[in-house]
């Protein structure tokens, strides 16, 4: 009986994972859903046109912010994190200080925009209007600082603190704007929607400088920060913003992309039916979420069994789920772009083909978490430089042949090519398999009925 009541026992410190991850996921859930309703109110309520200049003016603001701070803070769990455990306040001051300094001088750029304004409308982007390039770069610079101040309050174990600024308040406040003002009348154009952006963006940047200026406030005033690690932090922040393109911002990177080719109008159709997708992808990254530190556990260990066991379990909680999920939005599809508006419908046949992303990420298995877990990142750079090349000129080609469709095939050709690459080599190089056919395999092998 002692020793059921050990085995039930729960330390203080999972309960605290538990709940960190479990609000983490609610905020981002309401976040998305927030965003959601924002896009439909948007889409009833203004023309295609503008809809698609402030999907695009949105975008793009979204990638320039790794720019404007050379995505150092991508760095933080692997630099940040070890200098704090280590007490080694001056590396770590030095750490914090170098993006400030990166993300102020960015900053200083900002005031000289007009060259990239004429040379935008010189390379042939009529979905970005000038005033709109504007606003979108002065949003970028205030983004790039919210994540920066992000990563660094994550670094100190605030996890809820840093995540909730970009994650819940910005879609909840750029909501709250819109219904406020459409409740008193107002009527909106995009350039309104863009004033609107950088607005709350930065409402939530005093927010989260006032929230998290105790916490930060002894790695500020450091008389003496130690940048000899310089190099490193910079160097690391560039390697991981390539692929973040197709991770965290892949929707941001295609609507980019894709104002090149398609009229705005094509633009406002595209990003809502890559929304809509998110939210089966969302589902993909939270199980990979979830079981990201006890897969890096099993692995760290040399638990071979066990990891196994975890890719074959999270292959099957993903894939058949994903499977119906995808099934019925091709099904339904018709009517679920009828919320948007009637003129949005004509963009079901490229979201029914959009529902192979997600299926291609499920049955390849948790390829990026991997390469992570295992050191592999210098390969899978390789892979995702290639994978941008060939998502770019595809996407000019097939973009001007098909439209949206071709856009959107560009993409399945480019995910199912990372994905694969990935998963080869992550095969042929440790031996792990982590696809549905490994999944199934585990079905019927007798490994399945072991433990831990």
């Amino acid at each position: 009986m002692q020793k059921r009541a050990n085995k039930l026992r729960v330390s203080p410190e999972l309960f605290t994972l538990i709940r960190s991850s479990g609000g983490l996921l609610l905020f981002r859930v309401v976040g998305m859903l927030c965003g959601l309703t924002f896009t439909i109110l948007l889409a009833r309520t203004m023309d295609q046109t503008a809809v698609g200049q402030v999907t695009a003016g949105f975008s793009l603001a979204m990638l320039l912010a790794m720019v404007t701070t050379l995505n150092i803070g991508a760095g933080e769990l692997r630099f940040l994190v070890a200098y704090l455990a280590e007490k080694d306040i001056r590396r770590a001051a030095g750490f914090v200080s170098t993006g400030r300094r990166i993300a102020l001088f960015t900053s200083l750029l900002i005031l000289l925009p007009v060259a990239g304004v004429f040379a935008a409308h010189r390379l042939g982007y009529p979905t970005v209007a000038p005033s709109h390039l504007l606003l979108s770069l002065i949003a970028a610079v205030i983004l790039g600082w919210l994540r920066l101040n992000s990563s660094l309050v994550h670094a100190h174990g605030h996890v809820l603190l840093a995540r909730i600024p970009e994650s819940l308040l910005r879609p909840a406040f750029m909501l709250i704007s819109l219904a406020i003002g459409l409740a008193m009348g107002s009527h909106f154009d995009s350039t309104d929607i863009m004033v609107l952006f950088v607005t709350n963006l930065a409402l939530v940047g005093l927010i989260q400088k006032i929230t998290t200026q105790n916490i930060m406030s002894p790695l500020y005033n450091e008389s003496m920060p130690d940048y000899s690690h310089i190099r490193d932090w910079v160097k690391v922040g560039i390697q991981v913003m390539i692929p973040l393109l197709f991770l965290q911002y892949s929707l941001d990177t295609i609507v980019v992309l894709s104002a090149r080719v398609l009229s705005p109008a094509e633009v406002a159709i595209l990003g809502i039916i890559l929304r809509i997708s998110g939210f089966i992808l969302f589902a993909v990254s939270a199980v990979d979420m979830a079981v990201g530190p006890r897969l890096a556990h099993e692995i760290h260990t040399g638990n071979n069994i066990a990891a196994n066991r975890l890719l074959a379990l999270s292959g099957h909680l993903k894939f058949w789920p994903v499977l119906i999920g995808c099934g019925l939005l091709a099904f339904f599809g018709e009517w679920v772009l009828g919320i948007f508006g009637e003129k949005y419908q004509s963009g079901v046949d490229a979201l029914r083909m959009l529902t192979a992303i997600p299926l291609i990420l499920a049955f390849f298995g948790p390829t990026t978490l991997l390469v992570n877990i295992l050191k592999l990142q210098a390969q899978s750079l390789i892979v995702f430089l290639i994978s941008i090349v060939i998502l770019a000129l595809m996407l000019v080609y097939l973009g001007s042949l098909y439209r949206i469709e071709g856009v959107v095939l560009s993409m399945l050709v480019t995910w199912f090519f990372w994905n694969i690459v990935l998963y080869l080599i992550i095969r042929v190089k440790t031996g792990y398999e982590a696809s549905m056919i490994g999944a199934i395999r585990w079905v019927f092998s007798k490994n399945k009925l072991l433990n831990n």
